[in-house]
């Protein structure tokens, strides 16, 4: 089979020889055809000349006789019947075959025209007189013209076919050995390519063809010399390859080595940050508790600011070791979620509780927006939800200088088997990043300028941690910046629903159908406060101008349905002091308005608060507004509760701690009169568990010999009535976790250092289902037998309380006067605005005061309303706020005059 430059070879060299040959045979062929044709007609145009020349004469006689001796020798081959005609066209004499006798021709003087059909052939007479005399005709047979063509052809295609032959041959010839060059190089070739350079090509070709063989041969030649260089390199390199494998064997061999050494250090590391973090936050939790005891004790200014710049350098240390820490245990993986039922509106409202006074102090509103969609109760861990939006809301509020910042919350995205996805945006309007400055947000140790941490302080960690944070409960977090326009930093994270979703949801119905005029001048704000009331069912009607109040006030006749509420967001009181007293004298004076006048301002100071109150303002309450306690502060102006309480007995607890813990833990059980037991070893914690019944067991984790986890399972294993009494683990260890707590039958742990609320709420949290005492008969009756015996001043026992230093007796009596009516309006706000934590640092703090004095009933008292606030019992609080009172305003009545009233030895 032919094919490739072989078939290319041949159809180029003989299909030009084959096209020229067939044309130039068929025009031969055809020009000789076309010869002997015309041969013939001359040989019969010659033969009818002279039959016509010479028998005209007979043909005008008509003379038979002499036309057939005429034509009598005429017949041949091709002349085959001869035949002459009058002029009527009847025969006269013919020889031969005349097969076409009936066609009649005319013809003229001229010359004769000669008309073939067939093998017949007619032709005109030569007669110069123009009356035709006759007609001759004459048939010819072409049987012999066709042989001669027939043979001038075979002749013709013989040659031509031998040309093609020999042209075949040679062509073919030709091209075979050009191939066979070809292909003899060819194979050289792809020896080469698999490696064998000692072909040597010798074939018989020329020219060209012979210059490339020469070429592929010194190719061939300076290949080999390259590649035995090359082979000779690439051994010198393999040696040293192989001599570099060992090496490295042997540095894989002492990595391995030294990354089990680092694994071990490693574990040795987290153990040590386990160790370090109770040493560490050990000192600072007796600091920090010991400091806030101390604030709330009778300081002079300078000693006030000295304890609160301590207290601010211990809070900021302790959030760096907690940075570290947290950071620390993500890289170990060691960090774990713990997921529990939550109200996520509560966890959010908590955390920026928190931060509002440092928004505060720069005029910076916070605001929180909550979707409709969003379940109120949800499967999640509040502690690291609260701490990636309260490290988010810290940097918005520490670069924004002026604004807002608005905290949105929604459902993004409900997934199957109840888990949902929540978007949490922060957007602030401070400095805004670059983006540049937003590629470095996510990396460890790094802020965004050098200067950020001396004026700001902080490790460069927070936004990490929270990335980490934010990953672990299966969410991202993004942000969007523009510079000079603010920031809005957004995350999501996977919570699951509660299927009982109204387990722990309060109905907010109380407050149904109640008419509200609302003025809010932000519009974010303005909007979460309409969803919150609608959402309670309450009839809102909004206002832009906070001038339009005194107008629909002076109109209240009009109006079908007067209000019952306004509710007046402003961000500074005395910005609009004129406003608002025009208000209230308009609200007082209308006998028909029995509207309650709400303010929601953005400053925590109670004692501007309390002002204002005072002066005909019903409700104060600080802003970022949270939903629970507005619908408790206005249940409580409507008198009407929105909750259950109970009433406790004194409680027992069981501290087992080191001595330094323990000093700090029993200061802040004596503040809520619990009896306590203190241990200081998990054996100490046996022996008093065998010998008395407790309320409560709080016990520390990481003890020398029996730790926490030890004693707790001996204690449940025991025979002893403690066995099911509520333990609380106080532990700073890396590793506590979840299952740590379950496997051990620990009920609840508390992270050190220790806060007070934090106690406080855990203990509410685990005793008071179990403590529940009768109900007394009145509370009037046991409090007056209690202090049938306390005076309400007892000048003796204040000079004992001074040591019997008569100036220092005078002084601090004189001291606690001057105090007794900020202290009393403070207390009276807090409990009108229902914020228990802000009562319960006021009554404690006029009981410390009272400590130095000597008004015993007055520090009975404040003592006994202290205790109750602790246990949430409304109805005594309500009874001992009105004695505290009653006694504040004789102690003031009885020393009008401090020099008068003072004994002798005072003065």
């Amino acid at each position: 089979m032919l094919k490739g430059i072989q078939l290319r070879v041949l159809l180029l060299t003989l299909l030009p020889v084959i096209v020229i040959s067939t044309l130039l045979g068929s025009y031969t062929i055809n020009n000789a055809m076309t010869y002997l044709k015309d041969h013939q007609q001359e040989r019969a145009m010659s033969l009818i000349t002279t039959l016509i020349t010479k028998g005209e004469p007979w043909m005008l006689t008509e003379n038979k006789h002499a036309l057939s001796k005429l034509i009598q020798h005429k017949l041949t081959k091709e002349v085959i019947g001869i035949a002459f005609y009058n002029k009527q066209k009847t025969e006269i004499i013919k020889i031969g075959t005349i097969n076409a006798a009936n066609i009649i021709f005319t013809t003229t003087k001229s010359h004769p025209n000669i008309i073939s059909t067939k093998n017949i052939t007619f032709v005109s007479l030569p007669i110069f007189s123009p009356t035709i005399i006759g007609w001759l005709a004459l048939e010819l047979d072409n049987s012999t013209l066709h042989a001669e063509q027939y043979k001038m052809l075979l002749y013709s295609s013989s040659i031509i076919l031998f040309g093609l032959i020999i042209s075949c041959l040679l062509a073919l010839k030709t091209s075979t050995k050009i191939i066979n060059s070809i292909l003899s190089m060819t194979n050289a070739v792809e020896k080469i390519k698999q490696g064998d350079l000692d072909v040597h090509i010798k074939t018989d070709a020329n020219w060209e063809l012979e210059i490339l063989e020469s070429g592929l041969n010194t190719m061939t030649s300076t290949l080999k010399i390259s590649h035995e260089k090359l082979q000779q390199k690439i051994d010198e390199a393999t040696t040293d390859l192989r001599r570099t494998l060992e090496t490295i064997e042997l540095q894989n061999i002492e990595l391995k080595i030294s990354r089990t050494k680092a694994e071990n250090a490693t574990l040795v590391k987290s153990e040590f940050l386990a160790s370090m973090s109770h040493e560490l936050r050990t000192p600072l939790n007796s600091i920090i508790g010991f400091i806030n005891l101390l604030l709330k004790t009778n300081l002079n200014t300078r000693q006030f600011d000295y304890v609160t710049t301590i207290q601010k350098s211990a809070n900021s240390l302790l959030l760096i070791v907690n940075d570290i820490l947290d950071f620390s245990k993500i890289e170990a993986g060691k960090l774990f979620l713990d997921l529990e039922l939550i109200n996520i509106r509560e966890c959010i409202e908590d955390a920026l509780t928190l931060l509002a006074p440092s928004a505060h102090e720069k005029t910076i509103e916070i605001i929180p927006f909550f979707h409709s969609n969003v379940p109120e109760m949800v499967f999640g861990d509040q502690i690291r939800i609260k701490q990636i939006l309260t490290n988010l809301v810290n940097n918005s509020i520490k670069f924004t200088e002026q604004g807002s910042v608005i905290i949105r919350v929604m459902l993004d995205e409900k997934q199957s088997n109840n888990k949902v996805t929540l978007f949490i945006s922060v957007e602030d309007t401070g400095k805004g990043l670059t983006e540049e400055e937003q590629k470095g947000l996510f990396h460890s140790f790094d802020q965004l300028d050098p200067k950020i941490t001396r004026k700001f302080g902080g490790t460069g960690l927070g936004l990490v941690i929270c990335k980490r944070l934010i990953e672990q409960m299966h969410g991202t977090i993004q942000l969007t910046s523009t510079p000079d326009k603010g920031t809005t930093f957004w995350f999501t994270i996977e919570v699951e629903k509660n299927i009982d979703n109204n387990q722990k949801t309060v109905a907010h119905n109380k407050l149904q159908g109640l008419q509200v005029l609302l003025f809010e001048k932000h519009p974010v704000t303005r909007l979460a406060i309409i969803n919150m009331l609608i959402n309670w069912k309450m009839e809102v009607k909004e206002i832009d101008k906070l001038e339009e109040i005194p107008l629909l006030l002076s109109k209240v006749l009009e109006l079908k349905t007067p209000y019952q509420l306004i509710l007046i967001g402003i961000n500074q009181l005395e910005e609009n002091k004129f406003l608002l007293k025009q208000i209230i004298n308009i609200n007082k004076n209308n006998c028909q308005s029995s509207c309650k006048i709400g303010v929601l301002v953005n400053t925590p100071d109670y004692l501007l608060h309390n002002e204002r109150l005072i002066k005909g303002i019903n409700l104060c309450l600080a802003k970022p507004l949270c939903g629970t306690k507005l619908y408790s502060a206005l249940c409580n102006l409507f008198n009407e509760n929105s909750l259950q309480y109970s009433h406790s007995q004194q409680l027992s607890i069981l501290v087992v701690d080191d001595p330094a813990n323990l000093k700090l833990i029993v200061a802040l059980l004596n503040n809520i009169g619990a009896i306590i037991t203190t241990a200081i070893s998990g054996k100490d914690a046996l022996l008093c568990v065998q010998q008395q019944v407790f309320s409560l067991i709080l016990m520390d984790i990481n003890m020398p010999g029996m730790d926490g986890i030890e004693t707790a399972q001996a204690i449940r294993q025991g025979p002893t009535d403690n066995k099911d009494i509520p333990i609380v683990a106080l532990s700073t260890h890396t590793a506590i976790n979840n299952n740590t707590i379950t496997q051990s039958l620990i009920n609840d742990y508390i992270s050190k250092p220790i806060n007070e609320n934090q106690l406080k709420a855990t203990i509410c949290k685990w005793i008071h289902h179990g403590i529940i005492k009768s109900e007394l008969l009145t509370l009037e009756e046991i409090l007056a037998a209690q202090t049938k015996e306390l005076g309400s001043i007892d000048w003796t026992l204040s000079i004992q309380l001074a040591a019997g230093n008569l100036q220092l007796a005078k002084d601090l009596f004189i001291m606690l006067i001057n105090d007794l009516p900020k202290s009393q309006g403070a207390i009276n706000h807090a409990y009108q605005a229902y914020d228990w934590q802000d009562l319960r640092h006021h009554v404690h703090k006029l009981h410390g005061g009272c400590c130095y004095v000597g008004v015993p009933k007055l520090k009975f008292l404040a003592k006994t309303l202290e205790l109750a606030i602790i246990n949430v019992e409304h109805k005594q609080i309500k009874i001992l706020l009105a004695e505290i009172n009653k006694e504040i305003t004789f102690i003031i009545n009885s020393v009008d005059n401090i020099q008068g009233s003072l004994p002798t030895h005072f003065c």
